[in-house]
């Protein structure tokens, strides 16, 4: 069914999709209309716009001189983020020129020299290969902790500006989200984002990407967050299987704008969208693939194993996958929890990541790490290390995985779960629960 099914690429591509979504009636993201799908790597992944159209040609607009977007860094046929796949095929041979690898934040530091083809290549490695943005912040006022080593192999970063690089989150499925971006910087009221804490992140974004960015219009800032707000994206559907919302199942994205409506924190956590497919009888591939991904989901919500060292979660000593991705059906964490699984450990650094070294005041106590995430907002200890705990529809278009997108795949990131919580899954295991999740 989707064989020869190529990946979505390129800002142009991207600014004429919208544009085409914005002409006249019979628009694919008019209230009511099927999903729009663009292929991915497994299969296929949709988006509902249930505000209509109206706002995504700005979401296409360019806020600055540099000729950076949204649309930039956020892109449909990625779940609204972005890929190395798709950087690469935009990296252009020649071009001096290029929104997405600005020096700003589309290198691995703004100094390193960019005059040739080469040299471009190698100062984008990060993005490149990873998909990872950098961003820069300075140590918080009155922090609980000095830094006092910095170890960069771009030569860049210091105290008064830290070189972070992380993945771009997706700007669709807000409506379930508690706090916005890896660090948690952005909250709304009552516990869960509202339009003050999209408007701020909004802002933020603008002048965080482009240096020479004038004052937003109120029409760019309106139109960005009402276009993100109607967004709803998930897979739609699997080579392995077709479409994920037929014989009783229920993936796609129109679920999902269904239940914005709803009161979903009031549901029980973890997934319920392949309940039906169990005990589908069979003995043909797809039906054997879909048992298996309604095995997947089964070992998500249900399978137990310790959870111990993670600082900022607050559930049992024993859960479940789904006990911080507890949010039913989507899979961020409905109190807006920020958790230290371990990513950004020395341990686990690349050589191409920095590496910083933090001392508590008034202690000998040390943390090294490549990212100490939601510290660097509050300024405290115990805040070290800790990132948001990202939602899980759309998971198969966004590769890689985690803030530093250190696993290249799903089966990696299972991977580097099972060793860390020692699950104990088996090669069965392992395969239905990355059935599952390409699912999503």
């Amino acid at each position: 069914m989707f064989s020869g099914c190529r990946p979505f690429f390129g800002l142009a591509a991207a600014a004429a999709l919208l544009a085409a979504w914005c002409a006249a009636s019979g628009s694919l993201l008019q209230p009511g209309a099927p999903p729009a799908a663009l292929p991915d790597s497994d299969g296929a992944i949709a988006t509902v716009e249930a505000h209509g159209a109206a706002n995504a040609a700005v979401f296409a607009e360019a806020f600055g001189p540099g000729g950076r977007a949204c649309g930039t860094c956020h892109r449909a046929g990625a779940d609204w983020s972005i890929t190395p796949v798709m950087a690469s095929a935009e990296f252009r041979v020649g071009s001096t020129v290029d929104p997405l690898f600005s020096p700003i934040d589309g290198t691995n530091a703004p100094t390193l020299d960019r005059f040739s083809t080469a040299a471009r290549r190698a100062a984008s490695s990060l993005l490149l290969e990873k998909g990872l943005i950098r961003m820069q912040r300075s140590m918080p006022a009155g922090a609980s902790f000095t830094l006092v080593k910095v170890d960069d192999p771009w030569r860049y970063a210091s105290a008064n500006a830290l070189s972070l690089y992380r993945r771009p989150l997706p700007v669709a499925n807000l409506a379930f989200e508690t706090t916005l971006m890896w660090d948690g910087r952005e909250t709304g009221r009552g516990g869960r984002v509202d339009r003050p804490a999209l408007e701020r992140q909004a802002l933020d974004a603008m002048r965080d990407h482009s240096q020479e960015l004038t004052a937003p219009s109120g029409h760019q800032v309106t139109g960005i967050v009402g276009f993100e707000e109607g967004l709803f994206a998930a897979q739609s559907a699997l080579r392995s299987v077709g479409a994920l919302d037929a014989a009783g199942g229920r993936g796609g994205p129109a679920l999902l704008a269904a239940m914005a409506h709803e009161n979903w924190r009031r549901s029980a956590p973890g997934f319920d969208l392949y309940a039906a497919w169990l005990r589908l009888p069979g003995s043909d591939a797809i039906s054997a693939a879909r048992r298996s991904i309604a095995r997947g989901e089964v070992i998500f919500d249900s399978r137990r194993f310790a959870i111990r060292g993670v600082d900022g979660y607050r559930g049992p000593s024993h859960g479940a996958c789904a006990s911080c991705h507890d949010a039913p059906d989507v899979g961020t964490s409905r109190a807006g929890l920020l958790m230290d699984v371990g990513i950004s450990s020395a341990e686990l650094r690349t050589a191409d990541l920095p590496l910083y070294t933090f001392l508590r005041r008034g202690t000998a106590e040390q943390i090294t790490t490549s990212d100490p995430g939601r510290a660097l907002v509050t300024g405290r200890w115990r805040d070290m290390n800790c990132f948001k705990v990202p939602g899980l529809r759309g998971l198969a278009a966004r590769a890689p995985y985690f803030h530093n997108g250190c696993a290249a795949s799903i089966p990696d990131a299972v991977d580097l779960l099972d060793r860390r919580f020692t699950i104990g899954l088996t090669p069965r295991d392992k395969r239905d629960l990355c059935a599952f999740l390409s699912a999503l």
